[in-house]
């Protein structure tokens, strides 16, 4: 039997929002954390981050998003405005977006492998 804590910080107070956390809330005690109880011995802490920004429709429309991203360019995917990482400790704007001189993809979205493989992550 699970014994311990459940910490939940709500940020946004609408009724629905709130309904959501108490059955998840529900969910964790009754079936997680008995599940994890079991699995490991005890003095074990399980820690769990959930990101519902998505669910609550917190991005812009064109916001680079992963999700909406293909693997290849072109097709039907999100035109994202851009994003940035950094190199050598400097800040890089990445456009999401070919350029219009592109050979074979002009103003058509990179798709995740070019955006990774821009960022140096092959």
């Amino acid at each position: 039997m699970w014994t311990g804590k459940l910490f939940a910080k709500q940020v946004t107070v609408q009724p629905f929002i709130l309904l959501n956390h108490i059955l998840i809330s529900i969910q964790l005690q009754e079936k997680f954390f008995k599940a994890f109880a079991e699995a490991h011995r005890p003095g074990h802490i399980a820690v769990l981050l959930v990101d519902n920004s998505q669910g609550h429709s917190s991005y812009a429309p064109d916001a680079p998003c992963a999700g909406a991203m293909n693997l290849k360019p072109g097709g039907k995917q999100a035109r994202m405005c851009a994003g940035w990482f950094m190199k050598d400790g400097q800040k890089v704007i990445q456009s999401m977006i070919y350029g219009p001189d592109h050979e074979m993809y002009a103003n058509q979205a990179k798709g995740m492998k070019a955006v990774l493989q821009e960022q140096g992550l092959q």
